[in-house]
């Protein structure tokens, strides 16, 4: 059981980390030797009796593989392309066994220019001020 929660959160926490972008953000330039997709790479993941824990330790074991194979950078389930995901359960038996297909695709770096990010806060901000009932002196910042 704790293995299990172990995985939940570890792929809870790698899909966490990859998305920290601002909608007024810029992506870094891919260097030359890294093609931004590779040919798709092909996993079997052990079995498991909830199929959504299948899944998710199929994918972590993609990453894995992708990472060795490539690099880090490529290594990020949501930036893959053309993703198969199969479960099935075997006649009789209470286990789920997923196989899946995925290209992985390069994760470039976001970055936000200052000027942009100093805005969208300012904007945020008078977007959130609401004034207080007639009566009272104080408005408030939700």
């Amino acid at each position: 059981m704790h293995t299990r929660l172990s995985s939940i959160w570890l792929a809870i926490f790698i899909t966490g980390l990859t998305i920290t972008a601002l909608p007024s953000t810029l992506a870094a330039e891919v260097p030359e030797e890294q093609t931004p997709c590779k040919k798709p790479i092909k996993i079997s993941g052990p079995a498991n009796q909830i199929q959504s824990m299948a899944e998710l330790q199929t994918i972590i074991i993609w990453t894995e593989k992708v990472a060795d194979k490539f690099s880090t950078n490529y290594a990020h389930w949501h930036n893959a392309k053309n993703k198969r995901i199969k479960c099935k359960r075997s006649s009789g038996s209470r286990y789920f066994y997923c196989e899946l297909s995925a290209s992985p695709c390069i994760s470039t770096e976001i970055t936000a220019e200052p000027e942009q990010t100093e805005e969208a806060v300012g904007a945020a901000k008078e977007k959130t001020t609401i004034k207080a009932p007639v009566g009272s002196s104080k408005s408030q910042n939700q």
